[in-house]
């Protein structure tokens, strides 16, 4: 089984889309996990997922708990053998877990399994509306690698639960997910990408990755939380900020 696990804070225009999209794959031994942040979902929604879909769980919080808290609790509750994020504003093409799963399972490098798969992404606009643009991944990202850059974008991503669940999203204004996933590849082994359009990302301009100075200053705080040196970081920023400017206009 793979847990589907998906937060959402106001996210009651675009949730059913997420959700279906995860439902409606090619691989259908699926569960979703909603985190409904602050219990801003809809009640009519709500009713739905926990009255009409059995493998759609939900849990709701009282209060407003960051992304990172939303998915190590979904971790925690995942049944699944895999884990998958997903955000609320994203969706996914409909084999997107059946390729992951056969990297995950027959794919090798130098002999040694990927512990984490994700894909490139397509880029749609806040009414849904493909914008032309595709951000493309590499075959094979180490460590050394993704320091360089983060390109594993979080909707994107396939892990087993007995890696993640060894790990957890740091708090604090920084990129989380790209935290993350520094923390496990310094351990050891390598990320997957399937260079597909296999997640359709829904740019926004109040976003963190919408707003540049704001992403440069989180890439940086991750690059501290990662206990570089001054100098490490310096190199590390200059060669984020180069394949920033490549990925966005060229």
């Amino acid at each position: 089984m793979i847990s589907v696990i998906i937060p959402c804070y106001k996210g009651n225009d675009t949730i059913r889309r997420a959700v279906m999209s995860a439902l409606n794959q090619t691989y259908q031994d699926v569960e979703v996990i909603v985190i409904d942040n602050n219990r801003t979902l809809d009640r009519k929604l709500l009713k739905t997922f926990n009255e009409n879909i059995p493998n759609v769980r939900v849990y709701s919080f009282d209060e407003k708990i960051s992304a990172a808290a939303g998915r190590n609790f979904g971790i925690n509750a995942a049944r699944g053998e895999y884990v998958a994020f997903l955000d609320a504003d994203d969706y996914w093409r409909e084999d997107k877990l059946e390729k992951q799963l056969k990297v995950m399972k027959k794919y090798k490098f130098r002999g040694i399994s990927p512990v984490i798969c994700f894909t490139g992404r397509a880029i749609v606009d806040t009414s849904n509306r493909f914008t032309g643009k595709y951000f493309g991944c590499d075959k094979i990202v180490t460590y050394e690698k993704l320091l360089k850059g983060n390109q594993i974008n979080c909707s994107s991503v396939m892990m087993r639960k007995d890696v993640v669940e060894r790990f957890e999203f740091p708090e604090g204004d920084l990129h989380e997910d790209y935290a993350m996933w520094l923390d496990i590849l310094r351990h050891g082994s390598f990320a997957a990408g399937i260079d597909q359009p296999l997640l359709r990302y829904r740019l926004s301009a109040k976003s963190k990755s919408g707003n540049k100075l704001k992403s440069a200053l989180m890439t940086f705080r991750v690059y501290m939380y990662e206990g570089l040196g001054v100098f490490e970081t310096l190199y590390y920023m200059c060669m984020y900020m180069y394949n920033g400017i490549k990925k966005y206009f060229f």
